[in-house]
């Protein structure tokens, strides 16, 4: 039995070449297997990355379904996207953000006046541009009374808009209601009564549109019925009904009162300008009117029969020198100083502020350096002023802040913060000339403000 068994397993050469061979084809299978396994892993979706992609892919059928059935709703026609209302924008398919943009484009003063127009409205798609194009119908105003000369007070015109009706009017004299009726916003109307109020007379349609708040679409509206008369008319017009009111009578422009001024139909702010301008200086001159600002030139011809001019000649032989005494400028009181010819106590106050913020006059020709006094009318004083060098008040370079050193009128806060970061920087001064290592600081400029420092 044991020999049968023995038997069983007893194979040839062949044989075993054979299971040899099957046996390494099963050892390289495995190998390969598992080598696989290690190195090349399935991959494998993210379970919320799954769910993300199956939402938006969920979330774009249902757009597209809205999209597909609002297209079914949609009812198109003809519309004019410049009247385009709420209710019909929505029939269109247009939705209320788009709207409102175009509805904030419309009230800013912006218009549409071809198709494409509408395709740059921000949020238009090209899409829906696409859709609606073949319904877009603009209406195109036609230019009419291109030429002054072809106006008719006869005729009318009539907004589809606003159901206004234009007609050919002066800007100087129509009233706010009619302007209101025309359409004209209430900020642009107020702004226009409140120009004529003030004086202000509209010449040219480049004087309209200075009008503040008025846009240029209610001013393209408005500028083909404009009629400006002359400047000569409104000027008589004005004279004319001017003199009814007020009465006027001979004075000097040197000596007349505010009040006066207004009497004569000169507006306060240009009557305090007058009193203003006078208060440094004397009228001899037309010329010299000339130069008030705000003064109205038609204003200047009106009162000009009326003035009074004094005469220089006369003004300068007058014999008040021996009736003023020699007055010390470093000391001098405002009761002093009136005392000179010329000089009024606003110039009076004038001149002391300039002292304290010099610490003193040098010498008398500073005087000059005072707001409002001119050669001629030094020469008028210069006999009977002096100095006291000695009365000057110094600032301590050494001590000083660059606030108070660049108060002086002759020190800019350029040199007064060079002066102190120097002494900073190199510590305190002992000779004023120390000043010239400022790269600001002159010889010239040395010598002007040396008097004013001390160490």
């Amino acid at each position: 039995m044991l020999k049968k068994f023995t038997y069983f397993f007893l194979t040839t050469k062949s044989d075993r070449r054979a299971y040899l061979t099957m046996l390494c084809i099963c050892f390289i299978y495995l190998i390969l297997n598992a080598a696989i396994d290690h190195f090349v892993k399935p991959e494998v979706l993210n379970n919320n990355e799954a769910f993300y992609k199956e939402y938006l892919a969920f979330k774009e059928r249902i757009a597209l379904a809205e999209k597909a059935q609002n297209i079914e709703k949609s009812s198109y026609f003809p519309f004019d996207p410049n009247t385009l209302n709420f209710k019909d924008a929505m029939q269109l398919g247009i939705e209320k953000k788009l709207f409102n943009t175009i509805e904030k484009y419309r009230k800013a003063g912006g218009k549409f006046y071809k198709k494409s127009d509408l395709k740059k409205i921000y949020g238009m798609n090209d899409e829906l541009f696409e859709q609606l194009s073949p319904f877009i119908q603009i209406q195109q105003k036609k230019k009419q009374y291109q030429n002054k000369k072809h106006y008719s007070k006869n005729k009318t015109i009539k907004s589809k808009k606003q159901n206004s009706q234009y007609y050919p009017f002066d800007p100087n004299q129509i009233s706010a209601k009619e302007l209101s009726d025309f359409g004209i916003n209430e900020y642009a109307v107020k702004n226009w009564d409140k120009f004529r109020n003030s004086g202000g007379k509209f010449y040219s349609e480049k004087d309209v549109a200075k009008v503040y708040q008025l846009s240029d679409t209610e001013l393209e509206k408005l500028s083909p019925f404009f009629i400006f008369p002359e400047k000569k008319k409104i000027a008589d017009n004005n004279t004319t009904s001017d003199k009814k009111a007020i009465q006027l009578f001979p004075f000097d422009p040197n000596e007349v009162s505010k009040e006066t001024l207004i009497n004569f139909g000169i507006d306060r702010k240009t009557a305090a300008t007058w009193l203003k301008f006078r208060s440094s200086t004397t009228f001899y001159s037309i010329e010299d009117i000339q130069k008030i600002y705000g003064l109205e030139a038609d204003k200047v011809e009106e009162l000009l029969p009326y003035m009074q001019f004094p005469d220089k000649n006369e003004i300068a032989e007058e014999p008040e020198v021996k009736e003023i005494p020699i007055i010390e400028l470093n000391t001098a009181t405002i009761e002093n100083l009136v005392l000179l010819p010329r000089v009024g106590k606003k110039r009076a106050k004038l001149i002391m502020d300039y002292r304290e913020q010099l610490g003193g006059f040098i010498n008398i020709h500073q005087l000059k350096e005072v707001f409002g006094i001119s050669e001629e009318e030094f020469d008028k004083m210069e006999a009977y002023i002096q100095t006291d060098a000695s009365l000057l008040k110094s600032i301590d370079i050494n001590t000083t802040e660059t606030q108070i050193l660049a108060q002086h009128p002759y020190i800019d806060y350029a040199v007064a913060n060079s002066i102190v970061k120097m002494k900073e920087q190199k510590g305190s001064y002992e000779f004023i000339d120390d000043l010239l290592r400022s790269k600001l600081i002159d010889r010239k400029l040395l010598k002007k403000i040396a008097p004013y420092l001390s160490l």
